[in-house]
Parts: C-alpha cells; structure tokens; sequence
C-alpha cells in the first residue's frame, strides 16, 4: 500500500514539473529564439546598410532602400524568418540612423 502512495506522489510530481516546462520554459525558450533572430537580421540589415552605402554612392535612397528591402527579404525567406515589410522598414530606418550617427558601441 505503500508503494501504491509512493507512485501517487511521483507521478504527480511529474505531472506538476511537466506543467511547469509547458507554461514557463518552452515560453521562454521561444522567446529567447526570437530576440537571437531578430539581433541576427538588425546584424545583416546594418550590413546591407553599409553596403548599399558605399557601393551604391551614385544611387538615390530610395533605390538604395529598395535594394537592402530585397536583400533581407531574400534573406529572411532563405533562413525562414518571418518579418512584416514594416518591421523590416524600421530596421533600416535604425540602421541608417544608427550609420549616420556613426554607428553604436558593442558592449
């Protein structure tokens, strides 16, 4: 009988911890995932930036815009991010602001 309470209380304690995994880590975990993602496009939207800058000095910023929005398209869709054209337009405008100021300091 009392193994039967024993297996109770362990299975329950399994069940508790399995619970705690669903509603706090994997949460967790996908959020972290995501701020990775996102630190890895803001890297390759300020590489395109840079780019577009220095190579398409004789181009408007419309098309030089045009140009880094297809370029991290393009890359998001090979690396199966998924980001609005707006939230990719704030990057850009971050990144040009960000260049202009003469870039940020990495901690």
């Amino acid at each position: 009988m009392m193994s039967n309470a024993v297996f109770e209380i362990v299975r329950l304690l399994v069940m508790l911890c399995a619970a705690l995994v669903a509603a706090f880590v994997i949460p967790w975990i996908r959020a972290r995932m995501s701020k990775d993602t996102l630190e890895t496009v803001e890297e390759w939207v300020e590489a395109a930036v840079l780019m577009a800058q220095q190579t398409m000095w004789d181009k408007d910023g419309a098309d030089r815009k045009k140009f880094v929005l297809d370029y991290i398209s393009r890359f998001c869709n090979g690396h199966g991010i998924s980001l609005t054209a707006e939230q990719v337009d704030i990057l850009i405008e971050s990144a040009v602001k960000e260049m202009k100021l003469g870039g940020r300091e990495k901690a």
